[in-house]
């Protein structure tokens, strides 16, 4: 089968985890045999940047080329929100970008087209693929085609953001654009239900295919005394993330019981670091590689997922049931699917910081919960690691 992959972003540029599932699918393909081609964007390099270029990563064929708009997607937040407001209309009517397809499918005739995120790439793709009559099969990542910055937090699902976008016609433009999709696959059923209930995808195929499981299982440390819970936070430092909250609760628990490791970086970074001189127990140890990272994973106890967002599928959720990681997190988007409750990990209400002490206090009192949970992730993790995600893949695109 010849396959073409869509994708905004493809490594080595990512914004998140949306990025790395399209990498894993493609070389899955290759793997499995299938002719697959990745056509992706790049900065701009000059006027050559526009037209197609084309190259090999991982023994993938990759076509790059950067759609004419007035920034690359990744640089959105240089930009004042007047000029991110007329770049996601251009983004929306990319003729350029579309015409660029338009050849690509003309000379390479796939027998079917997977498309990823397509903020940044051009919103026309739908609609190309559709004149030219290309089985189109979407992967749904998150809920930009409702609101085009693609985050809606709790308690402001009614934002004027997000009430301007529909009001302006945004939704009901995505809708309309991608009615012809012939499948639609979601990591979750909450990301697919959430996009059901307003009208998307009426004569689609649906198909809820959780994401790749990329990493080894590996089992739980042994540790002949353990005198402090060791709490890890991994994500952008905003405070969307809740990252600022789980630190102050943090900070006010017993510095000989409990710790917490904060991973990444973003816009609270410096003032979480300025206030933190009096709380040792607190560590910040900004962006960090993947083979630091897994160490640091290994030498937790649990990671802390208090985000506010309704998230889809965090990666970082499958990266704490790779190392054994029981996970405490927001019950919030798709998290509970990813999460059994008081067997993997513990959820609590999103934005309810009482009820995450309360959990915290609990296992700090009884630490064997904690213990057998991690046994549980680990068989977790093994059935993960079983699974054939190309194969399910490509069982549903042949729906």
């Amino acid at each position: 089968m010849k396959i073409i992959l869509i994708t905004n972003l493809y490594p080595p540029f990512v914004r998140g985890g949306a990025e790395i599932v399209a990498q894993t699918m493609a070389e899955g393909l290759r793997e499995h045999l299938q002719q697959i081609m990745v056509v992706s964007s790049q900065p701009f390099a000059g006027m050559r940047s526009l037209f197609p270029r084309e190259y090999y990563q991982h023994n993938v064929r990759v076509i790059r080329f950067y759609p004419l708009n007035l920034y690359f997607y990744t640089n959105d937040f240089r930009h004042s929100l007047l000029v991110r407001v007329l770049w996601h209309f251009v983004d929306i009517f990319n003729i350029h970008s579309a015409y660029v397809l338009m050849r690509i499918l003309r000379r390479e005739k796939p027998d079917v087209v997977i498309t990823h995120n397509l903020t940044g790439f051009g919103f026309l793709t739908p609609l190309v693929l559709g004149r030219m009559g290309v089985r189109h099969v979407h992967v749904i990542h998150d809920v930009q085609m409702v609101t085009p910055s693609g985050l809606i937090l709790h308690g402001e699902e009614r934002h004027i953001s997000h009430r301007a976008a529909q009001w302006l016609g945004y939704e009901g433009m995505m809708r309309w654009l991608f009615k012809k999709a012939a499948v639609v696959i979601s990591p979750s059923e909450f990301l697919l239900d959430f996009y059901l209930k307003r009208g998307f995808f009426p004569s689609a195929q649906k198909k809820v295919l959780r994401n790749p499981f990329r990493f080894e299982a590996v089992p739980p440390v042994k540790r002949a005394q353990r005198n402090r819970m060791h709490c890890l936070f991994i994500g952008q430092l905003v405070p969307a993330k809740g990252v600022d909250k789980l630190v102050a609760l943090i900070r006010e628990l017993d510095p000989s019981a409990c710790r917490l490791s904060v991973i990444g970086i973003g816009p609270l970074m410096r003032k979480m670091i300025e206030g933190n001189q009096n709380y040792p127990h607190v560590r910040f140890l900004g962006w960090q590689k993947r083979e630091n990272l897994s160490a640091v994973l290994q030498a937790a106890d649990c990671l802390i997922v208090p985000t506010l967002c309704y998230e889809n599928s965090p990666s970082v959720v499958y990266e704490a049931i790779a190392h054994s990681l029981p996970v405490i997190a927001s019950r919030i988007g798709g998290i509970p699917e990813m999460v059994r409750e008081g067997e993997t990990g513990w959820l609590f209400d999103p934005g309810d910081w009482e009820q995450l002490r309360d959990i915290l206090l609990r296992l700090l009192a009884n630490p064997e919960p904690l213990l057998r949970a991690k046994h549980a992730v680990f068989q977790h993790a093994l059935q993960l690691q079983s699974r054939d995600y190309t194969s399910e893949l490509l069982d549903a695109i042949s729906i």
